[in-house]
């Protein structure tokens, strides 16, 4: 919004997030900055709206789209790239492709990104400049090296401390991983027309 109202705001934010969390995006948008125009990129009709990309301030895709509508996103050009906990529901296979993907276009563009990640290790790596929100506030905001380095605030010491360090307890060999007694599972069973459960 504050783009927007200061004239900067010239193509939109493109904004690529998980599916669970457009709703969420809209809805606070709608409520916190109703000037803005937002278009959501997705389900079957999506394809028929990349040509109104350019028309609104910020546009809103999902992570599982963006492999396949990535062609056409790119035809167009974005303010800034906001990244909403881009690889936190990803494998690591998934995650390397998308850190290679959005290092190169940070290389080839001039184009700003927003992480907002719980992985430090995401901020590590992306983050020139680095913001640490507690319960909607900011707490502390520094460069990246000194806010890992020393950080101030109470709750930035507590987030680096407990970042995962070293590598894991190795299994002595042959020791079993897990042991369960006495494991007991029901499934329903399911009878008549409208499959209603009548034992387990």
């Amino acid at each position: 919004l504050l783009e927007k109202e200061s004239g900067r705001l010239d193509r939109p934010a493109l904004v690529i997030l998980p599916p669970s969390l457009v709703f969420n995006w809209m809805n606070e948008a709608a409520r916190f900055a109703p000037t803005l125009s937002l278009l959501a990129l997705q389900g079957a009709d999506r394809k028929s709206r990349f040509s109104e990309i350019p028309k609104h301030d910020v546009v809103l895709t999902t992570y599982p789209l963006l492999w396949r509508d990535a062609a056409a996103l790119t035809r167009h050009a974005y303010h800034m790239l906001i990244l909403d906990e881009a690889l936190s529901a990803l494998d690591q296979g998934e995650q390397a492709k998308l850190i290679d993907l959005f290092a190169k276009l940070q290389e080839s563009s001039d184009l700003t990104y927003v992480f907002i990640s719980h992985d430090l290790s995401v901020v590590r790596y992306f983050a020139d400049e680095v913001m640490v929100i507690s319960k909607g506030e900011a707490v502390e905001q520094g460069s990246r090296e000194a806010l890992f380095a020393n950080p101030q605030h109470p709750y930035t010491q507590e987030l680096l401390g407990a970042e995962p360090s070293g590598a894991p307890a190795a299994n002595p060999a042959g020791a079993p991983l897990l042991e369960v007694d006495d494991l007991r599972v029901w499934f329903p069973i399911k009878k008549g027309v409208l499959r209603r459960t009548v034992d387990h």
